[in-house]
């Protein structure tokens, strides 16, 4: 969204005449867009908090959100594997500097 109100910014800076007016009038609205669109992160952010489970799924407060037209959203998570899970025999850490033993 941002990219939107940054490319509606250049149009309006770019402006002459008449074409300032039209070019404020569709940064106004990008702008609207992206502040409903925060509205609409939190409320699927918060959702997604609600089922997160400490250790193994959690979801930051400022997750990037993405809207779907399918009447949903994808919430960036954290999901936590642990080393038997990926197959990863004996300790690692990402401190070692064999990166080869991990993978």
């Amino acid at each position: 969204m941002a990219s939107r109100v940054e490319h509606f910014a250049r149009e309006l800076a770019a402006a002459k005449g008449r074409g300032t007016l039209k070019a404020l009038r569709r940064l106004r609205k990008a702008v609207a867009d992206v502040n409903e669109h925060a509205g609409l992160n939190a409320k699927y952010r918060g959702a997604a908090q609600a089922i997160q489970r400490d250790g193994e799924l959690e979801i930051d407060d400022d997750a990037i959100v993405s809207i779907s037209d399918d009447g949903g959203a994808y919430v960036a998570a954290w999901v936590w594997i642990g080393d038997a899970a990926a197959g990863i025999a004996g300790s690692w850490s990402p401190t070692d500097t064999d990166t080869e033993s991990a993978g």
